[in-house]
């Protein structure tokens, strides 16, 4: 026996459990959208993540408490700590040995009440962080509609219904009134034949029907990136890399993948200290992920941080026109005429400027201030693109004379 021989044996007999496990092998985190548990052995392992309807396991392969330096004592502690661990979307942990393998059981917890979903499924994404040995599970609800917003649609869709037959009867009286006005036609030429007398005439006053401006003609209120084509870059940075994966996650109908991938990427970029090239691009996805997945407080805040730190970009322009015609309708016209003022101080050279002036001119037309209105009308008429536009101005610079009772203005 030779002298390395003597000294490996010595080195068990004096110390035969010289590693341990560490006390912070397992721990369960829950944040605002998701619940992530760590792992973190002195080992590398082969890591195995099964998702069933209500339950969950993690199996670590060809492994036992004896290959993860666990005493008895330890596997003891740490059983009884799993077993108090509280998050939001799992719950009942539990560890053990099984054939070989350590196995850790969860059940899962959906929302309950008015916030249950409609389909509960939970989606997860397991990860190894490189140069280490932290593997990283989360877990997260799949997009899916509350009972209570289901009754809403269920409630609309009723609704629309309802409102397809009044449409249907409003034809018929529409119909039936022609025919009553074709009747009485005669009656009325042989009217006007008789002779005029002021004591016993009838003048009826104007009234003006105004009808609003129809923005979503030319502005979608419900979509942000409609008609805009992500760019898709081709080179093999880091960033565009990650930029790559996250828009096919969003072609493939899986934004929460998509947005988490952005996340990982902002992750990168912060700990390398290395600045964006796409910067408006990735914001603006981010922006538009988070809207999909109704987190509509933070996709409104990327938004605004856009139109501060990209102007003059696409992005900038698309982000304002969101913000802005999706609660046009709930403002008053004060605060409309402020909006398009903006949108024509920072966006005048846009194609769509006239609409800005267009919508200008409404906002001063409701205020009752029809000089500063008949001017933005003028400015549509002599500048609009086409002949649908100028008309739409032609249309309400006569609404405008009539209102004034400016009667020979309106008509000629």
């Amino acid at each position: 026996m030779n002298l390395k021989k003597v000294i490996f044996i010595k080195i068990l007999f004096f110390f035969p459990c010289w590693v341990y496990a560490s006390d912070n092998f397992l721990d369960v985190l829950s944040f605002k959208n998701y619940t992530r548990i760590i792992l973190k052995p002195y080992i590398n392992l082969v890591v195995k993540v099964n998702i069933f309807k209500n339950t969950f396991d993690i199996i670590l392969q060809n492994v036992t408490w004896n290959d993860l330096g666990f005493s008895k004592n330890q596997v003891i502690n740490l059983k009884k700590r799993i077993s108090l661990f509280q998050a939001e979307k799992i719950k009942n942990l539990s560890i053990y040995e099984d054939s070989q393998n350590i196995k850790i059981t969860g059940d899962l917890k959906f929302p309950s009440g008015e916030k249950k979903l409609v389909h509960e499924e939970i989606e997860y994404f397991f990860y190894k962080i490189s140069n280490s040995r932290e593997y990283i599970i989360d877990f997260w609800f799949k997009e899916s509609v509350t009972i209570q917003q289901h009754r809403e649609l269920k409630l609309n869709s009723i609704a629309r219904s309802f409102f397809s037959l009044g449409e249907q009867d409003k034809k018929k009286r529409i119909l039936e009134e022609k025919r009553n006005f074709s009747i009485e036609k005669e009656d009325h030429f042989s009217c006007e034949k008789l002779p005029f007398e002021n004591k016993i005439e009838v003048y009826l006053e104007f009234k003006v029907l105004h009808r609003p401006v129809r923005f979503e003609k030319w502005f979608s209120p419900y979509s942000l990136d409609t008609n805009y084509a992500y760019k898709k870059p081709e080179g093999s940075t880091r960033e565009e890399q990650y930029l790559k994966y996250a828009l096919s996650l969003m072609d493939q109908s899986q934004p929460a993948l998509a947005l988490r991938t952005l996340d990982f990427l902002d992750d990168f970029m912060k700990k390398e200290n290395t600045k964006y090239f796409y910067e408006p691009e990735i914001s603006f996805l981010k922006a538009n992920l988070n809207l999909r997945l109704g987190f509509h407080k933070t996709g409104r805040k990327i938004l605004k941080k856009i139109i501060d730190n990209f102007k003059n970009s696409e992005e900038s322009f698309r982000s304002a026109i969101y913000l802005f015609f999706k609660k046009i309708e709930a403002t008053s016209s004060w605060i409309n005429l402020e909006n398009f003022q903006f949108m024509l101080q920072y966006f005048s050279d846009s194609k769509f400027s006239w609409i800005f002036h267009l919508g200008a001119a409404e906002s001063y037309y409701e205020l009752k201030q029809t000089e500063s209105a008949l001017k933005e009308y003028e400015w549509v008429l002599e500048n609009a693109p086409d002949a649908d536009a100028k008309a739409e101005a032609l249309f309400r610079i006569g609404d405008l004379y009539l209102d004034r009772k400016q009667y020979e203005q309106a008509f000629f």
